[in-house]
């Protein structure tokens, strides 16, 4: 976005043309559901950044959580109704601990390495590392499908067991005599999960019946999505363990030089938009209806042409979105670029706005048949 700096009126870019944005151009850039504020928060002092690693590495996890914390306290995103958490992008894991360890607060729980016995809380990213304790990982490329398909079989997983495990529970509580139990309807679901169960462990099965049964076990099973998703996909931070260890360096090795995954090192602005886009399509698969998603963009140009399409995209999905723009970002290395024109001998001069970070806070999924895939991402 330009800035004429004699009257700071935002201009907007028309081919190769700078036009004043009129209030008629802000307003279409507003939706109903659609809410902006400015806020300031996180660690300020970026004009002191250490100079060694593990100093760099102290000040990135301290800022990191500090954020999610005042997000957290000021917007309530994290409450005791949620049972099933996933963030996209946890290593190293600042957001997935504050996460367990409030969820365990919330759910009374002492211990938040036992925060599985209330909640299930899983982390996704390309990179690898260990989850804090008490919470589970997958270790994936967001842009794959297969990545998109084993975080939904794991929730369905989860699922599965709780209910497995509700049914037994019932039984020992309640046991019924023979007669009763084959007139009883439930227990003709529990023999129909104890076949299941027994036919997925023949590892003989052909991978058609394999097919079959799971798609049986999913027409038993309750509903398996998930209440909160947060999103904190961008370039990767300091490696903060695991330098002698392949499995840890490797990645972040193939992430930096493979042409197919560096782009958000190369280009972090525009990679914001295509993280987004893979969190919401998960979004709309495994996000129940009413559910919350969180997203945060970093290094994002506030006046990106692409901005558009992107609230857009958010307003088809879900009743409530709020953009949070948050100044305290900004480094003490970002300046601000002036730009000299000449047109029909009149000078006018132009500022960059330098990149900010942004976060979304989107509330109350829309039910499956009020939006169209095909259509929310058809550009």
């Amino acid at each position: 976005m330009i800035w004429n700096t004699y009257k700071y009126i935002p201009l907007r870019r028309q081919g190769r043309q700078y036009l004043i944005t009129t209030n008629y151009h802000l307003q279409q850039l507003r939706f109903k559901s659609f809410r902006t504020i400015d806020l300031t928060f996180g660690s300020h002092n970026h004009n002191n950044i250490p100079n060694k690693r593990n100093e760099k590495i102290f000040f990135y996890n301290y800022d990191n959580t500090s954020k999610i914390k005042a997000l957290d306290r000021q917007f309530k995103i994290l409450n005791k109704s949620q049972t099933k958490i996933l963030e996209l992008g946890f290593i190293p894991s600042n957001w997935l601990i504050y996460i367990r360890d409030t969820m365990a607060k919330l759910h009374n729980i002492s211990d938040p390495g036992k925060i599985h016995q209330k909640c299930h809380i899983l982390g996704f990213d390309i990179l690898f590392g260990s989850p804090p304790i008490g919470v589970s990982s997958i270790q994936g490329n967001i842009f794959s499908k297969l990545a998109h398909k084993n975080i939904i079989n794991h929730f369905k997983e989860i699922s599965w067991t709780q209910l497995r495990d509700k049914r037994q529970l019932e039984s020992d509580i309640d046991p019924k005599s023979y007669f009763s139990r084959e007139q009883d309807e439930s227990m003709i679901i529990d023999k129909q999960i104890e076949r299941i169960e027994a036919g997925l462990k023949n590892i003989t099965m052909s991978d058609i019946k394999r097919q079959q049964l799971l798609d049986k076990r999913d027409s038993l099973l309750p509903d398996y999505r998930i209440d909160l998703i947060l999103s904190d996909l961008s370039k990767p931070g300091y490696q903060q363990s695991g330098f002698y260890d392949l499995t840890e360096t490797n990645p972040y090795h193939r992430y930096n030089n493979n042409k197919g995954l560096n782009h958000s090192i190369l280009q972090p602005g525009k990679s914001n938009f295509e993280f987004l886009d893979a969190a919401l399509l998960l979004s709309c698969d495994l996000l129940r209806p009413g559910g919350k998603f969180v997203a945060r963009l970093n290094e994002i140009d506030p006046y990106d042409p692409e901005m558009y399409l992107l609230h857009e995209k958010l307003e088809k999905v879900f009743n409530d979105v709020l953009e949070i723009r948050n100044f305290g970002h900004t480094t003490a290395t970002t300046t601000t670029t002036t730009i000299t024109t000449n047109n029909n001998d009149n000078d006018m001069s132009f500022s960059v706005q330098p990149p900010i970070e942004k976060y979304y806070i989107c509330n109350d999924k829309k039910n499956d048949d009020e939006y169209d895939l095909y259509d929310i991402f058809k550009y």
